[in-house]
């Protein structure tokens, strides 16, 4: 059974209702519809319209929501992909940049046809709604609520002027040979979020961003990862965000010796899943922690600044022993972040600012050098578009 006309009305005029009868004085409010199509537009574009009113696709779940509040999701509409990004909580400038960053991966803007804001009403009620600021005493003066639906000559309000008093959003028309096509929602997330300081946790500095847009570059480590390190509001979920990157390749040390040991020619993310569906092998956290920092080259403890950290000690990382007691230092670190309780250590480690920011960054410098030299060894996650296309990361 099709969506009725009623059905669409009451999913544009209830949300602006419910505000302009939230107020001290009571406001008489008649019957409210969408003027024809016909009275602004030729018989071709009305007709159109409603041919691809009825056969856009798009889905609530599929929206995904940035940092600063807005959102951003994919639809489909005669076969093409577009992509709708509200804006507002973004100022001119940003929504120009963002306009730019999106051409770049063949994002076209394009007109915000009436199709898309009744859709929208509809299947994402509650999502693309009025205005936040919006109050009741702008809606009467805006829509004439309470007076203009009573007039005879009364034929609906246009559709231009209920889009005005929606969510302000920004449409784009994606190029088949768009990357968007064959990305997840997490990279265009990280997209934006790499070039819109706005977006960007109040935490973040210019270096860790730029460290992040190196990760972002080899497309192998997880855009999910990388995203909410650098939104998140507590420097413990920034550091551990991206050390979730390490976890992931806990597997790496004991394959690659695996392979150097009986001359193996697979890849070790396949051997290690081999090897754990013969045996029931499982790697261990902390002896792994530890055998990936014993791969290191020393450079990256050098570039890191470690000796400013004021729960580390001067060290020589050339020597084993000191390698090992920094993973374990890390180590630590991570596990009071995100247990309760460390029961091996009862006494937790207590970081400064400082302490949270030189940390962070030398793991993001980690993980660049582990999925970078050894890219071949890492498994690369599976972009899953969210209209239905997927490719391997590159």
């Amino acid at each position: 059974m099709g969506i009725s006309q009623k059905d669409y009305l009451e999913k544009i005029f209830n949300p602006i209702k419910n505000i302009a009868t939230n107020r001290d004085g009571v406001i008489n409010i008649g019957d409210l519809k969408t003027a024809p199509l016909e009275d602004y537009w030729d018989d071709e574009y009305t007709t159109a319209q409603y041919r691809r009113l009825r056969e856009l696709k798009i889905d609530k779940s599929h929206v995904s929501y940035l940092s600063n509040g807005d959102f951003f999701t994919y639809f489909e509409c005669d076969q093409q992909h577009y992509l709708c990004v509200s804006c507002e909580f973004l100022t001119r400038e940003e929504q120009e940049k963002l306009s730019d960053i999106l051409k770049e991966h063949s994002a076209i803007e394009c007109f915000f046809e009436e199709c898309f804001f009744l859709s929208f009403c509809y299947y994402l009620e509650g999502t693309y709604k009025p205005k936040i600021n919006l109050s009741a005493d702008l809606i009467e003066q805006t829509l004439g609520l309470g007076a203009r639906e009573f007039q005879e000559e009364y034929r609906g309000h246009a559709i231009d002027e209920l889009i005005e008093v929606y969510t302000p959003v920004l449409i784009y028309e994606v190029g088949v040979d768009s990357i968007l096509t064959c990305r997840d929602n997490w990279f265009l997330a990280l997209t934006l979020t790499l070039e819109v300081e706005r977006l960007q946790s109040a935490l973040i500095d210019r270096e860790l961003v730029s460290l992040a847009s190196d990760l972002y570059n080899l497309g192998s480590v997880h855009y999910e990862n990388i995203y909410l390190s650098l939104t998140s509001s507590h420097y413990k979920y920034i550091f551990i965000e991206i050390y979730r990157c390490l976890e992931a390749i806990y597997y790496l040390p004991w394959m690659l010796n695996l392979k150097s040991g009986v001359g193996i020619q697979h890849d070790a993310y396949s051997l290690a899943g081999i090897v754990a569906n013969a045996i029931k092998w499982r790697e261990k956290e902390k002896e792994s922690i530890s055998s990936l920092f014993a791969l290191l080259p020393e450079a990256i403890f050098n570039s890191s600044s470690l000796s400013n950290i004021s729960f580390l000690s001067n060290k020589n990382y050339e020597q084993e022993d000191c390698r090992r007691s920094l993973s374990m230092d890390v180590y630590r670190v991570r596990n009071q972040s995100v247990h309760q309780a460390d029961y091996e250590h009862k006494d937790n480690i207590v970081l400064n600012v400082q302490d949270w920011q030189l940390i962070t960054k030398f793991m993001y410098r980690v993980v660049k050098y582990f999925y970078s030299e050894y890219k071949k060894d890492i498994s690369v996650y599976e972009h899953v578009f969210i209209l239905g296309s997927s490719k391997k990361g590159v």
